[in-house]
């Protein structure tokens, strides 16, 4: 009597940790996806800024007369530099700038490589 007791106790011991490995291993899963998924939504929000830097440096060196403003100047060049900066910064996480034609200046110019490493989209 008291093994098969003891038998139950254990089974229901071993079901009850195996329910605890399925939760771990499922949250994990899940915050895993959520970081993927911000990092993701960050990443779209950061090239909307990447292009609207190109769009309003296109419109500035084709309408702006730089020699005659120095203030003008010293903004284009201070663009021209976010935009180096976010290029490299684009480069270093596996983005790669590409260019295409599209008939709306609202559409993407980067793409990104699947990569295997984690945090990396």
């Amino acid at each position: 009597m008291w093994e098969e007791k003891m038998a139950r106790y254990q089974e229901a011991c071993a079901k009850r940790k195996e329910d605890l490995n399925t939760l771990t291993n499922m949250s994990k899963k899940d915050e895993e996806s959520a970081r993927n998924l911000a990092i993701r939504k960050f990443s779209l929000d950061i090239l909307a800024v990447a292009d609207s830097v190109q769009s309003a440096l296109r419109m500035l060196d084709t309408k702006a007369n730089l020699d005659t403003d120095p203030q003008l100047k010293a903004l284009v060049q201070g663009m021209r530099d976010t935009q180096k900066t976010l290029l490299e910064t684009f480069e270093r996480h596996a983005f790669k700038k590409f260019s295409i034609f599209f008939p709306s200046p609202r559409f993407g110019v980067f793409f990104s490589k699947k990569k295997k490493n984690d945090n990396q989209l």
